[in-house]
Formats: structure tokens, C-alpha cells, sequence
């Protein structure tokens, strides 16, 4: 057994292919667990020292931009590198296109962001949180370099850029917290951290890119017609995942108050870190799903996938159930409380997001990206209905129910778009073996 096992690890370790991908996938997780780590350490010290209410108000601004968020990335991520993979345009037209593209809905994001805050009752203070906060999004475009590493599965160079910036944040919100610095310096590193990992992808684009002629980045007008063509749906998906994701924290400022919002941020937050394994394998994992589209192989590759999320995902949901009181506690201290009952309800909106995590991919590889935005949609106004009643009666823990209950009616909805999709859904969840039909 153990010779068999030795064999069988040699044969892994001598698959070149299998190798690269195990390589990219190990830099991503690398960045995320560091990202984590340091993140939710700051994280907890600066929810310590703004207390739940300033805490509160600041993820009321953050939450209130990312309303619009969806209009700076126009839905392309998935189609660039799908077609970066796919080779039959010049990598220097489709990252040239989708610079200016991603440029002009960053600055779409700011129009729209000024026309909304003109309308509504927010004070003075709290828009100019939401303006500096907001101004970030124009050097987000520069994460086309990012989708270009993605495709080349050269994804130790994103480790890089993601890892500088943050030290540098981080060293930052160090600094500000013992000076005792206003919340204001905290949302001016939000623009700054942004434009350190702008700088980070570019310095490694050109230290990858040697002969580059910049000249020969351009726009193509024909290139940005298609990928808006195909990426719309997501683009409004895009739209109400914002919402689905940021309008309870909105909803929760408007019916309740700043502290409610501080408490629900913080279950939000840690909430949020145990979705990073999910998005590492999609992201990684993406190209050779996209070169797959069409195969008898493919909807195998999404039942193991699916199993892999599943399981990892009913494991995560036991930690975090058995443990988050005295987590919360010991670290944000008792002023946060509230956010281990918030965040015990959330964990089951989690866990069911790894159930189908690995199909937003299928979606975008067979252009199917119409059925994300209409299952997406009926999530997010569920979703407001709910919030509605649930925060009205329940208090701040109403906002996680109603996630809840929004979520599960989106997974389930997968049986009137997909039988084999759902099939495969029902099986990981029973932890059963999937054989599709050969076609």
C-alpha cells in the first residue's frame, strides 16, 4: 500500500500540468491566509477602537459605495480571462479594452454615487466618507493586470502585489489607531491601499513584460461591443449581488442604528473570511474549466469540485457554530456580543454558498449568464421583502434570517434551469457520487 501510495504521489509530482495549477492554486491560498491573518487582526483592533457605533458608521459607508461597486468591474472579470485563455485576440487589445472599460464605469460609479447622496438624507460627514471610500474604485481598473496573471496561472505575482499593499495598510492602521488618528484618516487608507496594489500590478506587469511596447495596448471598439454584449447579465448580476451583499448593513442603519450596523459588520467580516477557500479554487481553477467547455470530462471536474466545497464547507460551519461565542468575545470583547448570534445564523447562508459556488463558472463558460442574473435577482428582492419584516420584528439578528432564507430559495431554484446541476447540488450535499451521461 504504501509503494502504491508512493507511485501514485510520483505520478502527481511528474504531471507537469497538474503540477502548475497545484503551484497557482498554493500562491492564492498563500495570499489569502496571509490577507486573513493580518486582515482580522487589524480588523479586530480597529472594531476595538472605534467601538460598535463609529465601527458601525463606517461600514454603513463602505456597505453604501458597494451598492454601486458592480458598475466599476462591468461584470468582465470572467470573460477576459476566459478569452486572455482562449487566445484568438491579442492579450494587448482585451487589456486595453478592458482598462478603459473598467476606467469609465469606475467614474460612472462616482456619477451615480454623487446623484444618489444629492437625493438622499445622509450628512455631510457621512458623504464624504462614502466620496473618499468611492474614489478608490478608479484604481481598481489596474486589476486587469491581476486577470491577466489569472489566465497565465502566474498567480505568485498577485501574492506579491496583494501582500505589499497590505503590510503597508496595515502598518498604517497600526500607526493611526495608537496616535488615537479620527475615523476619516481610515477611510483615506481605503484610497491609498487601493492605489499601492494599483502600483504593485503594474510593477510586476512590466517586470513580467520586459519588450513591451505600450503601444501596443489599445482599445478596440468591436472587443469592448462583445464583451459588453455577453457581460451585461453580469453586469446587472453584478448589481444585485452588491445589494444582496451590502443592503442588509444599509436596511439595518435605516430601521435600527449605527451600533446594530457595528455588530452586524463584525459577523459580516469574519463571515467573509471563510468564503476565501471557495473563491481561490473558482479563480484558479477557471481555466481550465473554460478550456474544458463542452467535454465529457466537464461536469465530472463540477462534481468534484462540488463535493470538495460541500465538505469543507459543512466543516467550517461546525467550527464557527461550536466556537464563535468565545471567539467574538475574547477578541472584539463584549461590546460585540450580539455579532456571535448574528454570525451563527449567517454561517448556514455560508455554507450553502460552497453547495454552488463551483457553477458560476459553468454560467459564464457556456453563456448562460442570463440564468445567474434572473436567480440572482429574485434572491436580492426576496431578500429586501424579507429584511423588511425580519428586522422590523427580530431586531439586528432578522437581517441573518432573512440571508438565510434568500440564499436557500437560490440554490434550490437550480432545479428549473439545470437537472443535472441540481442533481449534482442534492448528491454533494448527501455526500453521494454523481455519473453524468455521456455524451
Amino acid at each position: 500500500m504504501y509503494q502504491r501510495l508512493k507511485l501514485k504521489i510520483k505520478s502527481v509530482q511528474n504531471n507537469v500540468v497538474y503540477m502548475r495549477y497545484f503551484t497557482n492554486t498554493t500562491w492564492l491560498f498563500g495570499e489569502k491566509i496571509f490577507r486573513m491573518t493580518v486582515g482580522l487582526s487589524i480588523g479586530v483592533w480597529l472594531a476595538r477602537y472605534l467601538g460598535p457605533n463609529e465601527f458601525g458608521l463606517f461600514s454603513y459607508a463602505l456597505s453604501f459605495v458597494a451598492l454601486f461597486s458592480a458598475f466599476a468591474t462591468l461584470g468582465l472579470d470572467g470573460f477576459v480571462v476566459r478569452e486572455i485563455v482562449k487566445g484568438q485576440i491579442e492579450r494587448e487589445t482585451i487589456i486595453g479594452t478592458a482598462f478603459i472599460l473598467k476606467l469609465a464605469g469606475s467614474l460612472l460609479v462616482i456619477i451615480m454615487l454623487g446623484i444618489t447622496v444629492y437625493f438622499a438624507s445622509i450628512d455631510l460627514n457621512t458623504r464624504m466618507l462614502m466620496f473618499i471610500i468611492a474614489s478608490a474604485t478608479i484604481f481598481q481598473s489596474f486589476n486587469v493586470v491581476d486577470l491577466l496573471f489569472q489566465a497565465n496561472i502566474m498567480s505568485k505575482y498577485i501574492f506579491y502585489s496583494n501582500v505589499i499593499s497590505l503590510l503597508i495598510s496595515s502598518s498604517l492602521k497600526v500607526f493611526f489607531i495608537i496616535n488615537s488618528l479620527p475615523l476619516f484618516y481610515f477611510a483615506w487608507l481605503v484610497l491609498f491601499d487601493s492605489i499601492i496594489l494599483a502600483g504593485g500590478f503594474i510593477f510586476f506587469f512590466l517586470k513580467t513584460n520586459r519588450n513591451l511596447k505600450f503601444k501596443k495596448f489599445k482599445f478596440s471598439g468591436t472587443v469592448a461591443q462583445n464583451l459588453l454584449k455577453e457581460s451585461w447579465p453580469l453586469i446587472i448580476s453584478g448589481i444585485v449581488v452588491s445589494v444582496y451583499m451590502k443592503i442588509d448593513q444599509v436596511m439595518i442603519k435605516e430601521m435600527l442604528d449605527n451600533e446594530a450596523v457595528g455588530q452586524y459588520a463584525v459577523a459580516v467580516r469574519i463571515g467573509e473570511v471563510f468564503l476565501i477557500p471557495v473563491v481561490i479554487f473558482s479563480k484558479s481553477f477557471a481555466p481550465a474549466l473554460f478550456s474544458r467547455i463542452g467535454e465529457r470530462s466537464e461536469l465530472n471536474i463540477y462534481r468534484i469540485m462540488s463535493q470538495y466545497y460541500t465538505l469543507t464547507g459543512l466543516l467550517i460551519l461546525i467550527v464557527v457554530l461550536l466556537g464563535s461565542d468565545l471567539f467574538i468575545v475574547n477578541t472584539f470583547g463584549l461590546d460585540y456580543e450580539d455579532a456571535a448570534r448574528i454570525l451563527n445564523v449567517l454561517m448556514f447562508s455560508i455554507f450553502l454558498v460552497y453547495t454552488t459556488s463551483s457553477f458560476s463558472n459553468y454560467f459564464i463558460g457556456h453563456n448562460k449568464t442570463k440564468i445567474t442574473l434572473t436567480i440572482t435577482t429574485v434572491s436580492v428582492i426576496l431578500n429586501v421583502i424579507l429584511n423588511l419584516h425580519f428586522i422590523k420584528h427580530f431586531g439586528v439578528i432578522g437581517a441573518a434570517y432573512s440571508t438565510v432564507i434568500a440564499r436557500s430559495v437560490t440554490n434550490f431554484s437550480l432545479f428549473f434551469i439545470n437537472k443535472d446541476l441540481f442533481n449534482l447540488q442534492i448528491r454533494s450535499l448527501l455526500l453521494l457520487n454523481f455519473k453524468t451521461q455521456e455524451k
